[in-house]
């Protein structure tokens, strides 16, 4: 096989991968796994420049394989501490040398490439593949990482040249005993055009399959972790009998009852089609923004009819703001029912901006409508402090720092969560999903004591810093308030206030710190009602990873094309 029938080959061999990351939302970690098979998968062949190897020979075996992936299993376990810290550290170094090229340009080519290329921030990619990655990475994750990417590499490669009439000896040193699965040639400009064309039509075939608002037009449904913010509106009741949508099979029966706050309970369900019971609580015929009011969703029920199904009100809603582990206020709520659409078993109609798990409707006269209940619930007992446990708080003293690391001296978060550094243009209205400079990891309930933070982007000059105490509103332990555009994570508040402290950051070696103090003036006595959180900034920046695939459909299949073709051409000639 010449150059574009292996990577031919290497396209067929990760489709099955591509599949499985994109299908669960995981792009920015299936782009990093495709760079990392195509940087190994051209391996054996530099054979012809080791002394002492034949083409074809130890190369192109199984060993081979085994040996390429320990090692680079062996520098994944070795860069396991530090992998996102170096990766970041190299994406800053790549953004200034961009922006150094951009500055040397004629401006007509400056406009075109900034608009055409998006403005991702190094500490928002990372972040993100860190989320996809599964929030917290052992260094034993980083080796097993790197030991697939570089079995699959050489794997690649060989099932290239297994096809061809040569085939290759897999079992070399042990036997050379040769495989080969069929007569071609591997100077075949037509097999090879064939082997590339078939590689291009199944991952074309993975994205129609996992993303297919990139193909249709509409924005993908589950690229981006929040969707589109400004789609996400008070909820349209349909006016078309004929809505696609419509089902009557779908009924949902919520009874009156008293409960103690954390469970509640649906007396029947029935479905068509999977979907999900969604607890809101706005009560009958009122609707509002659905992230502010839906507080607690059900696991995902299959289609048939389903008795007394649990609630568990323990933890926000993917998407929701609503961050209830008890219903703490008798009143009127609401359960609708929602399909799972693209039957993942996540509830994601907030999340995908409408986009998908659409609701179930029923046709009334020339008006459809949501296939809901209504129910009166009774919270037994007093619950007007909905925290027991103490109140959160956060002491963050004045200190002298390297600009990479902040010490917060204690911090109490009540249901657990993160401690948040913003840097001062927070207190000057700044959008938190910006102006956050570091987060810890992720902290049990309870009180912490000199919490040490690495900062994601280095603070070069003297400032007030300020430090907020976040929840883990969708218990998944990672700090997920930027990747969400402020819906999940949120701060903890008293009295309708974040909770906050600042502190006044000097630079260990600045000769004044005069200069960066804030214009905002600020108590030097800790708080913990300090400055009111800012709204977010609802105007799409661009530099959001998820929103920014998106609302960009285009120039996504721009930088996949990129990806599965350019940059890998430009790697095999250096």
């Amino acid at each position: 096989m010449n150059r574009q029938g292996h990577t031919g080959m290497a396209l067929l061999a990760f489709a099955p991968l591509a599949y499985l990351l994109a299908s669960d939302g995981k792009l920015l970690l299936a782009g990093v796994c495709w760079l990392g098979i195509q940087a190994v998968e051209p391996l054996p062949d530099r054979d012809f420049k080791i002394p002492g190897l034949n083409h074809r020979g130890v190369s192109h075996s199984l060993l081979a394989v085994l040996v390429v992936g320990v090692v680079l299993g062996g520098i994944g376990w070795l860069l396991g501490r530090s992998g996102f810290d170096l990766l970041y550290s190299l994406l800053t170094a790549l953004v200034g040398i961009w922006d150094w090229v951009l500055g040397y340009l004629p401006e007509l080519s400056k406009a075109f490439l900034t608009g055409l290329i998006p403005n991702l921030l190094p500490g928002e990619i990372v972040s993100t593949l860190q989320q996809q990655a599964g929030g917290s990475v052992s260094r034993w994750s980083f080796a097993l990482f790197g030991f697939t990417i570089g079995a699959y590499g050489m794997v690649a490669h060989l099932l290239g040249d297994v096809i061809t009439t040569r085939g290759v000896r897999p079992f070399l040193p042990f036997s050379r005993w040769r495989l080969s699965l069929s007569p071609l040639r591997a100077d075949s400009q037509a097999a090879n055009s064939a082997l590339f064309g078939a590689g291009m039509v199944a991952i074309a075939l993975v994205v129609a399959l996992t993303v297919p608002g990139l193909i249709l037009g509409g924005g993908p449904a589950t690229l981006s972790p929040v969707g589109t913010a400004g789609a996400q509106g008070t909820i349209p009741q349909p006016t078309e009998t004929t809505d696609t949508n419509a089902s009557t099979n779908a009924t949902v029966s919520l009874a009156n009852q008293t409960i103690n706050g954390s469970t509640v309970t649906v007396e029947s369900v029935t479905l068509p089609e999977a979907g999900f019971i969604a607890l809101d609580s706005t009560g009958p015929g009122e609707e509002s923004v659905l992230e502010d009011s839906t507080i607690a969703v059900s696991r995902r029920l299959d289609a048939g009819t389903h008795w007394n199904v649990s609630l568990d009100v323990n933890r926000s809603p993917p998407g929701g703001v609503v961050n209830q582990t008890t219903l703490n206020q008798s009143g009127t709520y609401g359960a609708a029912l929602y399909r799972d659409s693209n039957n993942n078993s996540r509830f994601e109609f907030i999340t995908s901006g409408r986009a998908s798990d659409r609701p179930f409707v029923t046709q009334s006269g020339s008006t459809a409508r949501l296939v809901s209940d209504s129910a009166s619930i009774t919270i037994r007992g007093s619950r007007e402090d909905p925290n027991a446990t103490p109140a959160a708080s956060i002491r963050f003293p004045d200190q002298r720092i390297d600009g990479v690391d902040v010490t917060v001296q204690s911090v109490t978060v009540p249901q657990g969560g993160f401690v948040v550094v913003h840097n001062q243009s927070y207190l000057r209205g700044g959008d938190p999903t910006e102006t956050s400079v570091g987060y810890s990891q992720y902290l049990s309930a309870g009180t912490h004591r000199n919490v040490s933070i690495t900062l994601l982007e280095s603070v070069r000059r003297d400032q007030q810093l300020v430090a907020i105490p976040a929840r883990d509103t969708d218990g998944n332990q990672s700090y997920d308030y930027i990747r969400t555009d402020s819906f999940q994570d949120v701060g903890y508040t008293d009295g309708g206030k974040v909770v906050t402290d600042t502190a006044r950051a000097t630079i260990t070696g600045s000769i004044s710190t005069a200069e960066a103090t804030s214009s905002v003036a600020v108590s030097d006595t800790p708080t913990a009602t300090g400055t009111e959180q800012p709204e977010a900034n609802t105007t799409d920046s661009g530099g959001r990873v998820g929103a920014w695939i998106g609302s960009h459909p285009l120039e996504m299949v721009v930088i996949v094309l990129a990806m599965l073709v350019v940059v890998p051409s430009v790697w095999r000639r250096l």
